[in-house]
């Protein structure tokens, strides 16, 4: 059998599965690789309501579990605050939630987080 290639990667999940084994994915955090059955770019969560939310491989990760937590705290605590001052916005603040946490992460710790929808453009939130 023919070694594969990236190019192979775009239409076949094996070679997919092998050029990510192979590859500098290994040492990027957003991806699983490193960790035991990894299998996807990203994990999958349905939230309530059946919406089918992406979440970032990093939050999975042992090296980053704390300050993770101690950010999605924080993130909690502001977007809090914002609901308080703007309770005639009903639906909508999870996108708050990840702009705060996506600039806390970047700015305290130097992480590279990618919201759900940066994970899936087309998803459909309201």
């Amino acid at each position: 059998m023919a070694p594969r290639t990236r190019e192979d990667a775009a239409t076949d999940p094996e070679a997919r599965a092998q050029v990510t084994r192979d590859t500098d994915e290994k040492t990027d955090p957003h991806t699983l690789a490193h960790l035991p059955d990894a299998s996807g770019s990203h994990d999958v969560k349905t939230e309530p309501g059946g919406f089918i939310i992406s979440h970032d491989p990093i939050e999975q990760d042992p090296r980053y579990l704390a300050v993770i937590g101690e950010v999605d705290a924080e993130v909690q605590r502001l977007v809090s605050l914002e609901r308080q001052a703007h309770p005639e916005i009903k639906i909508g603040w999870a996108h708050s939630e990840w702009e705060h946490k996506k600039r806390l992460l970047k700015e305290r710790h130097d992480i590279d987080w990618k919201s759900p929808i940066e994970l899936d453009p087309g998803m459909q939130m309201d």
